[in-house]
């Protein structure tokens, strides 16, 4: 008998501790300010810059524009889809385009490649800022857009 209750016991702490352990990390909260710097990592959806569904992308560290676009991009970005993420992408495009214009202003690298490059940033902007007048169907694929070309400058960021 008290052999059988030992292995019901370990059977139930392993029940537990593979219930509590297999657990999914809680989603992002959209203030997730500075967790990006040398080291850190995040979960997001696929998209071309390294990040996977499930799986971990380094940024390197970044600072002065680059950091200050990222600071507004990142809870945009790494909300929930749906209308949330939307209304919050629109509600940015401002402070998206005063962000870009300084990147723009802090070269890094080769100039002309960062020229390109930064223009697309705020080109890309536009374009979501001219997705929010509309209907917002536009909205979602705009910001990826955003978010590629922003992560076009920060690979050249980090030379």
């Amino acid at each position: 008998m008290q052999m059988v209750l030992r292995s019901l016991s370990v059977a139930v702490g392993l029940v537990l501790a593979l219930g509590c352990g297999g657990s999914k990390e809680p989603a992002h909260d959209a203030s997730h300010e500075g967790e990006h710097a040398e080291g850190d990592k995040h979960e997001g959806e696929k998209h071309e810059g390294g990040h996977e569904e499930g799986g971990e992308h380094h940024h390197p560290k970044m600072e002065g524009a680059i950091k200050s676009f990222h600071d507004v991009l990142a809870p945009v970005y790494h909300a929930d889809k749906g209308p949330g993420r939307v209304d919050k992408a629109c509600a940015a495009t401002t402070s998206m385009k005063d962000e870009a214009a300084k990147v723009a202003a802090e070269p890094k690298g080769d100039a002309a490649a960062w020229k390109t490059d930064s223009d697309t940033l705020t080109k890309t902007v536009g374009d979501l800022e001219t997705a929010c007048k509309g209907d917002k169907a536009g909205v979602e694929p705009a910001l990826e857009k955003v978010h590629d070309a922003f992560h076009a400058l920060m690979e050249k960021a980090k030379g």
